[in-house]
């Protein structure tokens, strides 16, 4: 298994074809490693579709040891989608399996530095061109700080209120922190997603929204907010990523 992984390792800053099917069925593997420090975001691209194709993703930091499930979907409809990951390992596999009919697609990906804004600029191109068929509009990112923060202390690291006119998919929202702690992202304070950063994990972390996202409209307040349980004071940093359009 080490060998196979071995024959194929995708560069940082590069772009790279994994699969080109044209009226395909059956059962697609590819298996890869990356660099170091590299983060990837995958592009699916279906241009014809009878039947069903379903992706998964694979990951681990030994070709040796068991892969744990990334990210797994379903597509039914022609259209581009973006399948953005951090906090990832070396080793990928991915499987996409078409059945009940054919597909056509082409699976890439670019692989950045994990330090680069968070792949800003590659991830907000592409959905504002086009995630998952229905989601055109302006892609728009939100980035803020929250600087010593004391123990016990709850504050809002990124507001976004939508703004008159428009809505708001909110597709995803990173954060970081110099130390562990408890993260939420709440629209018009109702939390709708929370994680924890812990010892002995990447005190970096994100929250994936697949399809369409989640919805705000104008008037909507979106925020994160980060919990500092630590003893001492902390400091901490969030993006919010999302598509912006016209009501």
């Amino acid at each position: 298994m080490a060998n196979l992984f071995d024959r194929r390792l995708l560069a940082k800053n590069a772009q790279k074809i994994l699969s080109s099917q044209d009226n395909y069925t059956g059962v697609d593997i590819r298996t890869f490693r990356v660099e170091k420090s590299a983060r990837p975001v995958f592009y699916l691209t279906i241009t014809a579709i009878t039947g069903s194709t379903e992706l998964i993703i694979e990951n681990s930091g030994d070709p040796d040891q068991d892969f744990k499930t990334l990210f797994t979907q379903t597509y039914t409809a022609v259209g581009k989608y973006t399948i953005p990951l951090t906090d990832v390992q070396r080793y990928f596999t991915i499987t996409l399996t078409t059945s009940g009919g054919t597909a056509s697609y082409t699976l890439a990906s670019i692989l950045a530095e994990a330090s680069t804004s968070n792949i800003a600029e590659d991830y907000l191109a592409e959905i504002a061109a086009n995630t998952s068929g229905n989601l055109l509009g302006e892609g728009k990112n939100y980035y803020s700080t929250a600087l010593a923060v004391p123990s016990g202390g709850s504050v809002d690291v990124v507001t976004h209120t939508v703004p008159i006119g428009k809505t708001l998919s909110v597709l995803r929202a990173e954060f970081s922190g110099n130390n562990i702690a408890n993260y939420e992202l709440k629209i018009n304070g109702i939390v709708v997603a929370k994680k924890r950063t812990w010892f002995g994990t990447d005190i970096s972390g994100s929250m994936v929204f697949d399809g369409v996202g989640l919805k705000a409209i104008a008037g909507d307040i979106v925020k994160l907010t980060v919990e500092n349980f630590r003893p001492d004071i902390g400091d901490f940093e969030a993006r919010i990523f999302g598509v912006e359009r016209d009501e």
